[in-house]
């Protein structure tokens, strides 16, 4: 800390995100028909999607084929805030620092955040004219939740690539789960909305560092300081994905 009066100082921000730029490139619904009936045609096979000259229709209900953009689904706009509140002051005997600060900031992919707390504090007190002691002491809170992003196989991220672009994302039974099947084709790949939903990837952590410490004058030019620390460190992970039907 200072020397001097009491001074408080308060910082604020908030903001938000998006992912910059999404640049796989998948087919839509009525591209994929195309291919698909391409497929058949080179296995010897008749056209699985009907048209009705413009388009590409479900051969289940006959209705047009309607694109489901699997990749702008997953993502959100997200929401950072970072805030921080600091004390300083002291005299010609003691000086003191001490601060508040919390970070949120809320994941571009559904249900995924990062929320961190920091507390510092740090002082130092004159016992005599030659002898001073004081202490710094930071501790950390962090909570993060996440959707196995880096999974380049598995993840949301992954899926959303891989499904097939005309299947709703709720299945049209009246049952509210989510759906991977469509005009009669089904596809072994997750929904990608479903797995965000139950999904369950929760870390959180707390570490606390300080020391304390005696310093003494003894001639000029020449002191002794003796330093006592410490790094505290505990963390946990959990996974959980309950049981649900898709």
């Amino acid at each position: 800390g200072n020397a001097g009066k009491l001074k408080v100082n308060f910082n604020a921000f908030a903001g938000i995100q998006q992912p910059w730029a999404i640049n796989v490139k998948v087919a839509d619904a009525q591209q994929y028909a195309q291919l698909y009936n391409q497929y058949q045609q080179i296995m010897g096979k008749k056209d699985y999607f009907p048209t009705d000259g413009t388009n590409y229709l479900n051969p289940i209900d006959n209705t047009v084929l309607k694109t489901i953009d699997w990749t702008k689904e997953i993502f959100r706009t997200g929401v950072v805030q970072n805030y921080n509140v600091s004390l300083n002051g002291g005299g010609k005997v003691s000086n003191y620092f001490f601060s508040l600060g919390y970070s949120g900031d809320q994941g571009t992919v559904l249900k995924t955040y990062n929320n961190k707390i920091n507390v510092r504090l740090n002082s130092d007190h004159k016992i005599t004219k030659w002898l001073k002691i004081g202490e710094n002491f930071s501790f950390t809170n962090n909570e993060n939740a996440s959707q196995g992003e880096r999974n380049e196989y598995g993840s949301p991220l992954a899926t959303s690539i891989q499904m097939l672009p005309f299947v709703p994302i709720f299945a049209t039974d009246g049952s509210g789960n989510y759906n991977n099947a469509e005009a009669g084709l089904a596809c072994n790949i997750k929904n990608p909305l479903a797995q965000i939903e139950f999904n369950n990837n929760l870390s959180k952590n707390n570490s606390l560092f300080g020391n304390v410490y005696l310093r003494a004058d003894i001639i000029k030019g020449l002191s002794f300081e003796s330093r006592l620390g410490m790094n505290y460190y505990e963390g946990s992970y959990i996974a959980f994905t309950p049981v649900h039907s898709i």
